[in-house]
């Protein structure tokens, strides 16, 4: 029987409380030996171990081994900031992840954990245990846990942790509900750049730049960091970020991101995060609009650097673009290639340690989070630490993210422009063609369909060209099939896109979605990389956003990767690439859109060849009173704070007051987990609870509500989640309708339903 390593993972739970104090549900303790312990405890050890022994139901046994030297690791204040954009701070967490690394077994591993937790940075303890969980051949088969479960004060307003502890300590098990996650609290509909908020603080959206950064470290053993491709990645990866982003603005009638260009000018975005670090007990720093950036001198963080540094390296690498090559550390030309140069750049830029030359190129795109997020307090004078910009699993909140991105995606593209256009032989799929989304080939072929979106028209109402759509272009799926000769019909589900991964991976429960076989648990690490399923769509708008569907069939032929099939997961392998295993397509990321288009190409019907097809589909989301930044047409399990306030359909005294939903138990009646949603009536006093079946698609505009002012058995689930709140959800054919006996109805009963715009 293959021996139990999880123990290890109870060292995620409350980081910041002592390694000896019960951890989890199960009340698990690290039975550790008194020499363990720090320096300030261990005179009273007998005394510490009994007062918190006797509460654990569990103990695990941590061997004493000698100790490697922790100098290096330890040099950062447990109650520090800890970045991935600060160099030193990038070597120290790297140090550690190499001794994790280098324990030979699992349980000297476990042994020299315990021992570092309660010594040092919690944060850059977290990160190098993650990592080293992800690499190590004995523990790669560990779930580590999503960020969230770790640091929530990241995520959400630290007042509803002071809510959620007064529920926990003053109402009886069973008698407790979800606490509501306000959806306004970062700013107000004054702030026009508000409106796509919903967007950048979405929980799924910093979880999945956060786990891209484990399973892709820019400093650590180099056997862990040189991944295949991994430079490109990086581009391709934050390039479709910024696309994303970019349609996102369109559809609430903003205007594309401004590349952050001139680093003199006063940046006008303002940003407020208002968010607690519980780990250095205090908020996280704003900063005002009218910001500008400072040479930064804190040596603190052994940081010194003026924005002339960033100017120059920035030309560095415009020059190595135009004249196509790179200069090493040992002064010799590397080629940017056409196939390989991206990587190059990629790491270049980044900045990794498989960067060809840092002395002369820098470490533009760290360093550019550094002078962003030390804005308020470049020189340290008022002791203040980073704002959100420093740290990857936040930085994604803040607007100047986008432009700082902008401008690196620029930077790429410049590379891309010096490429040679892709010609209609190397396009075109011979004896392929789409016909209505139907393939028609004369022979047996194997192909890789590609499925992109994007905006149709700009800010002003014009359709795009070419050259600026291109960029745009949202990859949505890509895989392989096999046509038969004569029409192909070929059928492909979003929950089976090779960008996203389903929501219970994005938010997975631990102890309920952990797979028990050998090798779906090897994958399982790694499956918590990719875009999360909730948010593949953009939001589109209630009068209908254009966007063009393209649909490509490209000659696998042109395609392959010569490897072993991949084992486990690989749905989101257009980011996040597979485990030990090549990146699995041979042509550049973001083919056929990553270079400037032939001649006499104009606009994307020009561009098309055999093989590829277009249609303009209208994205359009249901109707709302209030604030209408903050909704969206999503799946039912979109995780994100929000407080709505919709009219239904039909007159009622009830308005909607926000979905709450959790894992309710299995209902005797509908046979399957519920959601759970109130509904308050101003005029009676009074306030109702709804169920809805899991497996439904809701629409606030077509809930068809009458009478509900009569008593409802309906109440809130003693097991709902109370960080869970769940906002839009798509229009089914044919929706179920709560009726006045809280019975789920089909269809309209009076057939007085406005059923509003589809989604």
């Amino acid at each position: 029987m293959a021996e139990d390593k999880s123990g290890i993972l109870y060292l995620f739970d409350r980081p910041a409380e002592p390694v000896y104090v019960p951890k989890g549900e199960k009340k698990v303790a690290f039975d550790i030996p008194s020499d363990y312990l720090p320096d300030r405890y261990r005179p009273v050890a007998t005394q510490v171990f009994n007062r918190f022994g006797d509460d654990a139901d569990t103990k695990l046994q941590v061997k004493q081994i000698t100790l490697p030297d922790l100098s290096v690791p330890m040099q950062l204040g447990r109650h520090q900031a800890f970045s991935l954009f600060i160099p030193s701070h990038r070597k120290l967490a790297a140090r550690l992840i190499d001794i994790f690394l280098g324990m030979r077994t699992y349980d000297d591993f476990l042994s020299i954990a315990v021992y570092c937790r309660d010594r040092l940075n919690p944060n850059m303890f977290i990160y190098a245990l993650s990592v080293a969980i992800l690499h190590r051949p004995d523990t790669r088969d560990l779930p580590v846990p999503p960020l969230t479960e770790v640091f929530p004060d990241k995520y959400m307003d630290s007042g509803i942790f002071a809510r959620a502890r007064e529920e926990a300590n003053v109402v009886p098990a069973g008698a407790r509900v979800p606490i509501e996650i306000p959806r306004d609290y970062t700013a107000s509909d004054l702030d026009e750049e508000h409106r796509v908020a919903y967007w950048r603080e979405d929980v799924g959206i910093n979880l999945h730049h956060w786990h891209w950064h484990l399973v892709y470290p820019a400093d650590a053993n180099i056997n862990i960091v040189n991944k295949d491709r991994r430079g490109e990645l990086f581009y391709y990866m934050h390039q479709q970020i910024v696309a994303r982003y970019n349609c996102e603005r369109l559809c609430n009638r903003l205007s594309r991101v401004k590349r952050f260009l001139n680093w003199r000018e006063p940046i006008p975005e303002a940003y407020f995060p208002k968010l607690d670090s519980l780990v250095a007990s205090r908020t996280w720093p704003s900063r005002t609009g009218g910001a500008i950036l400072k040479d930064i001198n804190r040596q603190v963080d052994e940081l010194n650097f003026d924005i002339q540094d960033l100017e120059r390296w920035r030309d560095r690498i415009y020059e190595a673009i135009h004249t196509g090559s790179v200069i090493n550390a040992r002064g010799e030309r590397i080629p940017l290639t056409e196939k390989g140069g991206i990587d190059v750049l990629g790491n270049m830029l980044e900045a990794s340690i498989l960067s060809p030359n840092m002395n002369v190129y820098g470490d533009l795109h760290n360093f550019g989070h550094v002078a962003i997020s030390y804005v308020h307090d470049p020189d340290h004078r008022y002791l203040e630490s980073f704002s959100i910009m420093g740290d990857s699993a936040t930085a994604m909140r803040d607007p100047i993210f986008y432009r700082w991105h902008a401008f690196i995606d620029d930077v790429f593209q410049e590379h891309k422009n010096t490429l040679p256009q892709y010609t209609v032989q190397q396009l075109d799929f011979s004896g392929v063609e789409i016909t209505d989304i139907r393939l028609t080939n004369a022979t047996r072929k194997r192909g890789t369909v590609r499925i992109y979106i994007a905006p149709k028209q700009d800010e002003r109402g014009l359709p795009f060209t070419f050259r600026s759509q291109k960029n745009l272009m949202i990859e949505m799926d890509k895989f392989t099939v096999n046509l038969r000769p004569g029409k192909n019909t070929i059928e492909r589900k979003s929950t089976e896109s090779a960008v996203t991964i389903p929501f219970e991976r994005t938010f997975r429960n631990l102890d309920e979605n952990r797979p028990t076989e050998v090798g779906a648990l090897e994958a399982f690490n790694f499956c918590g990389c990719g875009w999360p399923q909730h948010m593949i769509t953009p939001k589109g708008n209630k009068e209908g956003f254009p966007m063009e569907l393209f649909v490509m069939v490209s000659d696998y032929t042109g395609d392959a990767v010569e490897q072993e099939d991949a084992t486990g997961c690989n749905d989101a392998a257009s980011f996040c690439g597979l485990r030990d295993r090549k990146y699995p397509d041979a042509r550049s990321m973001g083919y056929p859109f990553d270079r400037q288009p032939r001649a006499g190409v104009e606009n994307l019907a020009q561009f098309l060849t055999g093989n590829m097809a277009n249609l303009c589909r209208n994205r359009r989301r249901k109707n709302i009173e209030g604030p209408q930044h903050g909704n969206r047409t999503r799946d039912t399990f979109g995780l994100a704070a929000e407080a709505l306030r919709a009219t239904p359909a039909t007159p009622s005294l009830f308005s909607l007051r926000g979905f709450l939903f959790g894992y309710g138990g299995p209902d005797t009646t509908l046979g399957h987990p519920v959601l759970t949603f109130a509904l308050e009536c101003p005029q009676c006093n009074t306030t109702q609870h709804f169920r809805w079946p899991q497996s439904s698609r809701i629409s606030v505009s077509q809930l068809f509500l009458r009478d509900v002012h009569k008593p409802s058995h309906h109440m809130f689930s003693s097991h709902s989640a109370w960080l869970r709140v769940a906002v839009d959800a798509s229009i089914p054919d044919e929706p179920p309708y709560v009726g006045t006996d809280g019975k789920i109805l089909k269809g309209d009963p009076n057939g007085k339903l406005n059923s509003g715009p589809s989604a």
